[in-house]
C-alpha cells in the first residue's frame, strides 16, 4: 500500500546499519558487500536496458540484464562464455583503433575498457539511459521515463539515509508501483549532461556500454516464448531447430516421461519406501516449466539426440550461461567439432557454435564413455564438496543441478533401461532416480535452485544422491 511504503524502507535501512556492524569489509566479505552496493539502483538500470530493446509484454532476460552485476563490477569478460568473450574483446579493442595481431594486447585494451565502464556506472547510476546517437556524431540518444499514468506520485521516506553501507547512496524515492515498457521515450540529438560532458573516461564508457549492447543483440537469448535468435523462436512447438536437425526428428520435453511416471508413483506413495516428495506440480504445470527446453531425437536412432537448453545464468560452467546444445549419441557426448568430448565441459556447445557435426561413435567408445560420465554424476550427487565444484557458483552463491539430472535420466541410461524393460517402475533404483528427478520438477524457476553449503536443501539433496549411488552399486548400473 503506497501510504505505508516508508515504514518498511526505514526498517530496511535499520537492518542495513546492523549489517554494517556485523560484517566488516575484509577479504572474506568484500565481494558480498560490493554486490549489495551494486544492487542500489539496479532496477532502474535493468528497466533502461529493457526499454532500449522492448519486446512488448513478453518477459525477457536480455544478456545485458543477465550480466548486470558483472558489468557493474568490471568482471564481464571473466563471466561470459568463451565465444562471447572473444567477440567482445575484438569489438572493444577496435574502439581504440586496434584491429588485431596480438590477442593479449586486445584483451588488455578490452579489460581496461571494462574497468573504466565499471567506475563510470558506479559514479553515474543513470548512464544506462544514454547511448551515442548514430545519426548525430557527438550527440546522444537519451531514454526518458514518462510520468506514470496512475498512482500517487513520488513518495519520499522521511528522515532516511542509506549511508549505512559506508557510501553515500541516492535518497530513496518510491514511485507508484506501475511499470510497463512503454513508459519510456527516446530523445534524439541530445548533448551530454554537464556532469560528464568534459569527462573523456565517461564518454568512452558510454561508447563501451553501447558496443556491449550491440554485441549481445545478435546473440541467442532466453525469452518467455522460447530461445530467440536471428528472428526465430526455438521451443517444443516451433519449426526452428539447431543445425543438423531435420523436420523428421521427434521433439520432446526433457523429463516429460519422468513427470508421468512420478505421477503414477505419487498415487501409490503409501506402497513405496518413504513415498515421493510432496508438493509436486501438476504434470501440465511441470511441462510448462520446460517449454523452452527441447530434445530433438533421431527417429531412426533413438539414442541420437540434440538437446537445446535456454542457459543457466548461475552455472559454474561458463558455456552453459547462455543458450546451449548437448549432442549425445548412445551415451557419448560430442563437442562442437563432432568428436567425442574429451572433458565434460566441452559437451556444452553454444547454440551459435553448433553445426550438427558428428558421426555415430563406435561401440567401444560408448562402453567407455557412459560409465565415465555417469560415475562423475553419481559421485557428485552424494558429495557436498563435489557439488561445490560442479554445481555451485561461488560468485553468485547459488547452485544448479538440473543439467546433471537430465543427463542421468535422458542420456545415460535411466530412460533407456525403463523402456527396454531392464528397470521396473517399482525397482528401487528407478524409484530413487525419480525421487531425484522430482527435485528439479519442484524448482519453480526450473533452471536453478539455491544450494548454499550447509543448508537443509543441500543436505536433503546430498542424502538423496548418496542413497541413489548406494542402490546402483547394490543392484547394478542402468
Amino acid at each position: 500500500m503506497p501510504d505505508r511504503v516508508p515504514e518498511p524502507l526505514e526498517e530496511l535501512v535499520r537492518r542495513a546499519g546492523l549489517l554494517k556492524k556485523t560484517l566488516r569489509e575484509d577479504a572474506d566479505t568484500a565481494e558480498f558487500m560490493g554486490m549489495l552496493r551494486e544492487t542500489v539502483g539496479m532496477n532502474e538500470r535493468i528497466r533502461a536496458e529493457r526499454a532500449w530493446d522492448p519486446a512488448g509484454g513478453e518477459v525477457r532476460l536480455p544478456m545485458v540484464e543477465r550480466y548486470s552485476h558483472s558489468l557493474m563490477s568490471g568482471r564481464l569478460l571473466f563471466t561470459v562464455p568463451d565465444h562471447v568473450k572473444e567477440g567482445l574483446v575484438r569489438s572493444l579493442s577496435a574502439l581504440d583503433g586496434y584491429a588485431g595481431g596480438s590477442v593479449r594486447r586486445m584483451e588488455r585494451l578490452a579489460e581496461s575498457r571494462m574497468r573504466e565502464l565499471s567506475r563510470a556506472l558506479q559514479e553515474f547510476p543513470q548512464l544506462n539511459s544514454w547511448r551515442p546517437d548514430p545519426e548525430h556524431p557527438g550527440l546522444y540518444l537519451h531514454l526518458v521515463k514518462k510520468p506514470f499514468r496512475t498512482g500517487l506520485g513520488p513518495l519520499r521516506a522521511k528522515d532516511v539515509s542509506l549511508e549505512a553501507l559506508g557510501e553515500h547512496l541516492p535518497e530513496p524515492i518510491l514511485e507508484a508501483p506501475l511499470y510497463v515498457e512503454e513508459d519510456f521515450s527516446v530523445r534524439r540529438g541530445v548533448p551530454a549532461p554537464a556532469a560528464w560532458r568534459s569527462r573523456p573516461d565517461v564518454v568512452r564508457a558510454v561508447e563501451t556500454l553501447d558496443a556491449v549492447r550491440r554485441d549481445f543483440a545478435g546473440r541467442p537469448e532466453a525469452t518467455e516464448s522460447g530461445v530467440s535468435w536471428k528472428g526465430k523462436i526455438y521451443r517444443i512447438d516451433s519449426g526452428a531447430a539447431p543445425g543438423g536437425v531435420t523436420s523428421v526428428w521427434n521433439r520432446e520435453l526433457p523429463l516429460d516421461e519422468a513427470i508421468s511416471l512420478i505421477g503414477v508413483l505419487d498415487r501409490r506413495q503409501e506402497e513405496l519406501r518413504g513415498g515421493m516428495l510432496p508438493f509436486l506440480p501438476e504434470p501440465e504445470e511441470a511441462r510448462a516449466m520446460y517449454a523452452n527446453c527441447v530434445i530433438y531425437r533421431d527417429p531412426d536412432d533413438p539414442g541420437h539426440t540434440v538437446r537445446l537448453m535456454p542457459g543457466i545464468p548461475e552455472s559454474p560452467v561458463r558455456q552453459a550461461r547462455a543458450p546451449y546444445v548437448v549432442h549425445a549419441w548412445n551415451g557419448v557426448y560430442l563437442d562442437s567439432r563432432g568428436a567425442p568430448a574429451v572433458s565434460e565441459r566441452d559437451s556444452y556447445i553454444p547454440l551459435e557454435c553448433f553445426t550438427g557435426a558428428g558421426e555415430e561413435p563406435s561401440p567401444e567408445d560408448s562402453r567407455a564413455s557412459r560409465p565415465r560420465f555417469l560415475g562423475r554424476i553419481l559421485e557428485t550427487l552424494g558429495d557436498a564438496d563435489a557439488q561445490e565444484r560442479w554445481w555451485w557458483n561461488r560468485r553468485q552463491a547459488v547452485g544448479c543441478f538440473m543439467e546433471d539430472v537430465i543427463r542421468m535420466y535422458e542420456e545415460l541410461g535411466v530412460r533407456e533401461s525403463y523402456l527396454k524393460g531392464k528397470l521396473d517402475l517399482l525397482d528401487p533404483v528407478m524409484v530413487q532416480a525419480l525421487r531425484f528427478v522430482s527435485h528439479v520438477l519442484n524448482d519453480p524457476l526450473a533452471y536453478r535452485l539455491p544450494l548454499d553449503k550447509g543448508t537443509e536443501a543441500q543436505k536433503g539433496m546430498t542424502r538423496e544422491g548418496a542413497l541413489l549411488k548406494e542402490l546402483i552399486e547394490e543392484y547394478g548400473k542402468f
